[in-house]
């Protein structure tokens, strides 16, 4: 049937033109910023907890070697990647899935619970994904404020299950607080809630907390929730300094669990070049522990220049801190922008002062610490 102006359907005409694109809305990166600034190119961007580091010469190969294949689909099933993924994880390919970056994982799992009608458990606030693609879809989410101290509430969350309660979620270390979850409450949220119940962990800075010594997260869900339904969110986006390549993976509970996942997307989600570059900067451990042991360097820099400036923050167990600030972070968002600095706030009335910062080298972090200390002045 087709609609026209005698129909009784009601129909939008002016849908597509609504503020479901609100650019505003869209993440700081430097096309963004060169909407609104016409030397984009002279920011210090530190808004999106990105790696300052660059591809390594392996990496620029094998993408110049991928590229002669770029007119072929590419194989997103047992590639030399995820053999790889399982030699490390214990987890086999037919137990991983892949995506365009966590965030296409994420979108994935939420789509799958709202068919059912199911609800979702998330902490609040999370990363800006899960809350962009909770809007998209208009999901059923029961938000738990995150504690007064930044982190995760782990009882509230248990709680919270109701009988539609499809999926239970929380991230370690947290976005956007930087905390990592205390193993006691990642085994609670393992033990106390149901099986039937998908956990998704995200641990897209998994690799930051490792380094610190964190318990290995397949390890403690296998133990302590052996026959219960979860998934491991995992990203090359940030200690692999791969966020424009777009490439993530899960980590599932079991086969049956991935091939659902698998089988609610499109194919070629992940592309042959992101493959390609993803190959040799996972298997480059020497790499990996630098960029780890520099970043690890920065925070403590990052925290005695916040200390002497008399600044409270969060103790981060990622690439980024977050600093309460005198007052809204907004407004030194806005003044730091004047000074071509890229910060972002929490967005969350519960905790309007928070700003966070990626933690980068020393150029940036002296660029972002004296601009600060002028507006605290």
């Amino acid at each position: 049937m087709s609609v026209n102006e005698n129909s009784d359907i009601q129909y939008n005409k002016n849908f597509w033109a609504e503020d479901h694109c609100d650019l505003k809305k869209s993440p700081p990166t430097i096309e963004y910023t060169s909407r609104y600034h016409d030397k984009a190119d002279e920011f210090t961007y530190l808004g999106l907890n990105e790696n300052p580091n660059g591809p390594t010469n392996e990496m620029k190969q094998d993408l110049l070697a991928a590229a002669e294949q770029i007119n072929r689909y590419p194989d997103n099933h047992f590639t030399e990647l995820s053999h790889a993924v399982e030699k490390n994880t214990g987890v086999s390919p037919h137990e991983q899935i892949w995506g365009a970056g966590a965030s296409d994982l994420i979108q994935r799992v939420v789509t799958t619970n709202f068919r059912e009608g199911l609800n979702i458990i998330s902490p609040a606030p999370t990363f800006w994904g899960y809350e962009r693609v909770y809007n998209i879809i208009n999901a059923d989410v029961t938000r738990v404020i995150l504690k007064p101290d930044g982190h995760t509430d782990v009882d509230a969350m248990i709680d919270a299950i109701a009988p539609n309660t499809g999926v239970m979620t929380f991230s370690t270390p947290a976005n956007p607080s930087g905390l990592a979850v205390p193993e006691a409450d990642i085994i609670k949220f393992a033990t106390d809630t149901p099986d039937h119940i998908l956990l998704l962990v995200d641990e897209v800075y998994v690799e930051y907390a490792a380094f610190d010594g964190a318990t290995d997260m397949v390890a403690l869900l296998r133990k302590y929730r052996p026959n219960g339904k979860w998934l491991i969110l995992r990203s090359f986006s940030k200690a692999y300094a791969m966020a424009g390549a777009r490439i993530g993976y899960g980590l599932a509970s079991d086969q049956d669990l991935a091939a659902r996942l698998e089988n609610d997307t499109i194919n070629f989600t992940v592309s042959s070049l992101a493959f390609a570059a993803a190959l040799p900067a996972y298997l480059d451990n020497q790499r990996l522990t630098k960029i780890l042991s520099e970043n690890k360097q920065q925070r403590v820099k990052f925290e005695a220049d916040l200390q002497s400036l008399g600044l409270e923050y969060l103790q981060p167990s990622a690439n980024f801190i977050s600093v309460k600030m005198p007052r809204e972070a907004s407004y030194y968002i806005e003044k730091l922008f004047n000074n071509k600095i890229v910060c972002a706030g929490w967005n969350d009335p519960n905790f309007p002062n928070y700003l966070r910062v990626a933690l980068t080298n020393d150029e940036e972090r002296i660029k972002f610490i004296s601009a600060l200390k002028l507006l605290l002045a």
